[in-house]
């Protein structure tokens, strides 16, 4: 299989500072990757990812939960990551810059919107509610679809039935575990790998993707 998108969005991009930040930029564009989750600017902070591939326009967004902490925001200059303080369980979590994002990928005629999200406590086999809650939130802003990191094991995915479209299931997957494992511990071992067929087409005299 061959990659063409990396989500550099975690909390870990910026361990190894700015340095380390550009380099990772630097050798993604070297070697043809796209990355969504950061930005080399204020105003590709406000945008999502668009690709093309036969026939079909994705639009790709991402964000997450928090960086470790001695990165703080203020250091960041608020625009480098994408970061949504997701695990904020008390009152209401500022997912606007995600809004913004999905809404470009949207007024562009995106067919298909990906939203992926470095988030969900690391070690728990079930996402909180207030995750799920916001996860069915941002299908209803234009997500078709949710892939999730970061919880270092696997966690149940869900296919959301939206309100926006009653003919419309969404995919969330809520937790992929480790691709390639430190631990042989088998809750952490064990990963899933996501795989969506889209398909373009009419139905009943209406284009669906």
């Amino acid at each position: 299989k061959q990659y063409t998108v990396f989500c550099t969005a975690n909390n870990h991009i910026l361990d190894r500072g700015m340095e380390g930040f550009n380099n990772t930029h630097e050798l993604l564009q070297a070697e043809g990757f796209y990355y969504v989750g950061t930005n080399q600017s204020p105003e590709a902070h406000k945008k999502g990812l668009i690709l093309n591939s036969e026939g079909i326009k994705f639009g790709f967004v991402a964000a997450t939960w928090s960086l470790n902490e001695q990165f703080s925001q203020k250091r960041m200059e608020g625009y480098l990551v994408n970061v949504v303080p997701f695990h904020r369980f008390k009152g209401k979590v500022d997912v606007s810059i995600l809004e913004e994002q999905i809404s470009y990928c949207r007024s562009l005629n995106c067919d298909f919107i990906i939203l992926s999200l470095h988030w969900g406590m690391e070690f728990e086999f079930y996402p909180r509610q207030e995750q799920v809650d916001i996860a069915h939130y941002l299908i209803e802003c234009g997500a078709d679809a949710i892939i999730s990191h970061h919880t270092h094991n696997i966690q149940p995915y869900e296919f959301y039935q939206t309100r926006r479209d009653p003919h419309r299931k969404a995919p969330i997957f809520y937790g992929l575990g480790n691709l390639s494992s430190l631990s042989s511990a088998p809750h952490r071992a064990l990963s899933l790998i996501t795989n969506l067929k889209v398909i373009k087409g009419h139905v009943n005299g209406h284009q669906k993707t």
